[in-house]
C-alpha cells in the first residue's frame, strides 16, 4: 500500500489584478505582513532571505512562473515546497494554497495549522 499524507487545499477570491497579485506573492518580504500565524518576520541577508516560522529562522525561497501561476514556497531544508497557484479569474484572482501534513505532526497541530491558513487567506485578500 502506497503511503499518503493528509492534505487540505484552500483557496481565497481577491479582486484585484493578476500581475499585481503575482508580484506581491513573489515578494518574501511581503510574507509576513498576511502570513501572520506562521511567519513571524522575513529578513535579507546576503542576498538570501530568512523566515522567522514555529520551526525557527530557515531559508525561506520563494519560485514563481507568470505564465503558470505557479508559486512554490521552500522552507528550509524540506524536502518538497508548499505549492501555490494563482489562477485568473474574470478581472480578479484566486489564489489556492496546499497543505501537506508532515511526518509525526499530531493531529492536535494538523487541525489548528488549517485555521490559520484559513485566516491568513483572508487577510491576503483584505490587502487589496
Amino acid at each position: 500500500m502506497v503511503k499518503l499524507q493528509n492534505t487540505t487545499t484552500r483557496y481565497v477570491s481577491i479582486g484585484a489584478a493578476y500581475d499585481k497579485v503575482f508580484d506581491y506573492l513573489t515578494n518574501p518580504l511581503l510574507y509576513k505582513e498576511w502570513s501572520t500565524n506562521f511567519i513571524a518576520d522575513v529578513a535579507l541577508e546576503n542576498g538570501e532571505h530568512f523566515a522567522v516560522t514555529p520551526m525557527g529562522k530557515v531559508k525561506f525561497v520563494v519560485k514563481g512562473d507568470k505564465q503558470t501561476g505557479n508559486i512554490d514556497l521552500f522552507f528550509g531544508d524540506a524536502p518538497f515546497p508548499i505549492p501555490t497557484r494563482l489562477l485568473r479569474n474574470a478581472e480578479g484572482v484566486t489564489y489556492l494554497f496546499t497543505l501537506f501534513q508532515a511526518d509525526g505532526m499530531p493531529d492536535q497541530a494538523w487541525e489548528p495549522g488549517i485555521v490559520g491558513l484559513i485566516e491568513e487567506l483572508e487577510i491576503l485578500k483584505n490587502k487589496f
